[in-house]
Formats: structure tokens, sequence, C-alpha cells
């Protein structure tokens, strides 16, 4: 049977039925306060606290003024530049005749004196065949792109944070179960010693409960400690230290609305900002294109001067208009040992690699999509094949302990009845928080639809 949710076009959950996955969150937090327990967080409260808190998610923000400036410092490439010059020097010339004043670019003394003089300069590129103007529009398009970089940082570690908060909560189910199974374990081991004693069981047997309760001690010790790992990894995320896992509680999924059309990779903060990181590379090249151009630049100078042979404080007073000069340039690089052809290769490079990263994250995305789509066709066939699979273990649990109350049923096997209604208990519970994880997953990829901001 074709599942409703591929026939559907919008997905609206509801909580699980069974209590073991649906914690009464306000009787939680009753008892947290009473007891003065550890506080307990949600997913929602550690990524917001994420959002606003982690150093990562302050550069990203960052960036954007950064871009911001940048955006400011192209924009000034369309105005003059009006620069202030002083001097104030003395001169001494140890031969009066006549000679040249300058030889090359160098000047030479020309008279014995102190010297000052004052200038205004004015310089301004009138045109530059659009080389500023399209540096400009690359650096304002550079914002764009650094406002969608951080929209999809926020979503990465939006995402990095749901599969911690996941493996968390797994691992927490796993812990809970194994230490459920080590006490059965043992009661097996010391059950199956006593009768190895009394001659009702041989060593074979007997030293085969001894490993399982070994086993399940040395797992329950990994967990315990990928637990801790897991808990750093939600601290160097979130910036906020959890004490144990405990502390988290469950997915809440009662009202996600997951629209699947809007689930496109052309709707993907990854693929506006590749975009937009494209564009702005095309007006990086033809800015570098149109600076193979030549120049034309107005000057203008406005010179104060004053000088006198014998007085430092007379040259001071003798300061008085000297002239100006206006003037049109053009300044073009014949040669330039292939700068400016390297720079537009390399970013013609760049834009071809922008282009190929794009495909190689559409073709990502959609193996991620076909992934959830694919668990979410048979996530509740599954389910209730779980339950169905749990409750027969009750079921024959309840036969063995009533078997074994009479007589006709020994101790290990209600024990090992036990352990198997532990096991599948366990696996229904990891089935509901995957389908829970998967839900919120498809709900952050679906919400990129939204506006940027």
């Amino acid at each position: 049977m074709k599942s409703k949710f591929l026939t559907t076009q919008t997905i609206k959950t509801i909580s699980p039925k069974f209590s073991i996955l649906k914690p009464a969150i306000p009787l939680l937090f009753i008892l947290n306060l009473a007891f003065g327990q550890d506080k307990i967080y949600s997913y929602e409260a550690l990524l917001n606290h994420a959002l606003k808190s982690s150093p990562n998610a302050k550069i990203s923000r960052l960036n954007i003024d950064e871009a911001k400036a940048q955006y400011d410092l192209a924009k000034s490439n369309f105005y003059p530049t009006i620069s202030l010059n002083a001097n104030s020097e003395y001169s001494k010339r140890f031969d009066e005749t006549y000679s040249p004043a300058y030889i090359s670019d160098s000047s030479l003394a020309q008279s014995t004196s102190y010297q000052n003089s004052i200038s205004l300069n004015l310089r301004y590129d009138i045109f530059k065949f659009r080389s500023d103007y399209y540096n400009a529009k690359s650096a304002l398009t550079h914002i764009n792109t650094t406002q969608f970089q951080n929209c999809e940082d926020e979503f990465e570690i939006a995402l990095n944070l749901l599969e911690l908060y996941y493996k968390a909560l797994n691992l927490n189910y796993q812990i809970k179960s194994n230490e459920e199974l080590k006490e059965l374990y043992e009661i097996l081991a010391n059950y199956s010693n006593r009768l190895n004693n009394a001659g009702q069981m041989d060593n074979i047997d007997k030293t085969q409960y001894a490993i399982k309760l070994s086993q399940t001690k040395a797992n329950l010790l990994s967990l315990k400690n990928q637990a801790n790992l897991t808990l750093n990894q939600i601290y160097e995320i979130s910036n906020l230290q959890i004490s144990n896992l405990d502390s988290l509680i469950e997915f809440d999924t009662q009202n996600l609305n997951i629209i699947l059309e809007s689930i496109n990779f052309d709707n993907t903060y990854i693929f506006k900002k590749l975009q937009s990181e494209l564009e702005e590379n095309i007006l990086a090249l033809k800015s570098l294109q149109r600076a193979n151009f030549p120049t034309i630049s107005l000057y203008a100078k406005y010179d104060l001067y004053g000088s006198d042979k014998d007085e430092y404080w007379q040259a001071h007073k003798n300061v008085n208009r000297h002239g100006y000069r206006v003037g049109v340039s053009i300044n073009y690089e014949i040669f330039d040992g292939g700068r400016k052809d390297s720079q537009i290769k390399r970013q013609e490079i760049i834009n071809e690699k922008l282009k190929l990263q794009s495909q190689s994250e559409k073709l990502k995305f959609q193996k991620e999509k076909r992934d959830i789509m694919d668990f979410l066709a048979i996530k509740d066939n599954l389910q209730n094949s779980l339950k169905a699979i749990n409750n027969q273990s009750k079921k024959i649990k309840n036969n063995i302990s009533r078997l074994n109350k009479i007589g006709e049923k020994s101790k290990i096997e209600l024990v090992n009845s036990l352990i198997s209604t532990q096991q599948s208990k366990l696996e229904l519970q990891e089935h509901i928080l995957k389908s829970n994880f998967t839900l919120k997953k498809l709900s952050l990829i679906a919400n990129q639809s939204k506006t940027c901001e």
C-alpha cells in the first residue's frame, strides 16, 4: 500500500501514542523546580542559545558587516581624493653660478634660503571604462553572498546540533536499557553459578552467561563514554554546558507543517549562496577586464609659497599665493608582466569551480532528500511491526511468568523473556525517536524556502 505521506502535499505530524517517547514536560518542570534538579532543555532552546552565543554564529554575522565595509571601500573609488601637503625646509647652495635645477627625477638645491610651501591637491579618475562600477556592484553582491552564507552557517549549526541531540537521546535509551539488561544478566550469572555448583548446569552454559554480563558491562561503559563525548560536542556548538543526558527532553513534532513542494534545491541557502557568489565573481571578472583599458583622470593643484634668504620666521610670513595647475592625464599600462591576464584567468577558473560546486551540492541534496523520503515511506509500517513485536514479547513474558509460578518454566527462561522484552522495547523506542528526528530534519530543510534575513 502506498504511503499516505507521499501522496499528500502537506505533512502534519502528531505526537506518538507511546508513553515511552512522550514525557510529561510540565511535570518535569515541576519536579525540576521542586527538587532542585539540573535544568532541562529542548532542542529548540539549545538551538536558540547556540545562534545567540556561539562564537561561530557571531563570526558569521560579523562577515556581513565586513562585506558592508568592503562595499563602502569600493564606493570610495567614485569620489575624488583631496590632499593637503605642507613643507618647510632650508636649502644651502655652495655654488651660486647657474646650473640645472633637476637631474632625472631628483631636484637640486637652487639657492641658499628658508622655504615654506602648502599645496592643495585634487585627483579624480573621471573615466575607467566602468571598472570601478563593476567592482562596486561585485562588492554589493558580496553582501548578499555573506547574508546567504550566514543563513547557511546557521542552518548547518541547526543540523549539526540536531544530529548530536538525536544521538544523545538515543544513547540515553541505550544506557538505560543496558542498565536493566545488566541487572538481568547478573541474575542469570548468579543463578547459573548456583546451578553449576549443584551440578545442574555445565561450565559452558555458565560461562556464556558470565560473558554476556561482561559484554553488557563493557557496552555500558562505552555508551557512557560516548554520551560524555556527545555532550561535549553539544557544548562546543551551543556554548551551553549540560551535565547529563536526562536534561534533554524529547523532540516536539506536534506542530510541524511541512510543505513538500518547498523541498527543492533552488530554495536552499547553499544554492542561493553559490548563485550570489557566482554573480559576484562574474562582476569582479568584468571589473578586471575593464582594468586593462586606460584610466582618464583630472588633477588640480593649488600652491602657497614663501621664502627668505636669512630668516626662518620671515619665510613663514612671506607665504602667499603662488599659483595653481589643472590638467587631464591618461594612464595606460602597456606591459605588466601578465599580471592582469593571470587575475582574469584565475577568476574564470573560480567561476567554473562554483558552477561545479553547485552541481555537487545539488546531487548531495537530492540524495539526502531521497533517503528521508524512503524512510518516511516505511516508517509507519515499520513502527506497527515493532509495536507488534514488543506486544508479543510482553505476552510471552507474561505467559512464562505464569508458568514459572506453577513450576512449568524455569527462572532462566523467565529472565531470558524479560531480556527479549527489553530489547524489543529499545528497538521500538529507537525507531520512534528516529522518526521524530527525521521529521525535524525535514522541517529544517523545508523552511529554507523562507526569505533569508
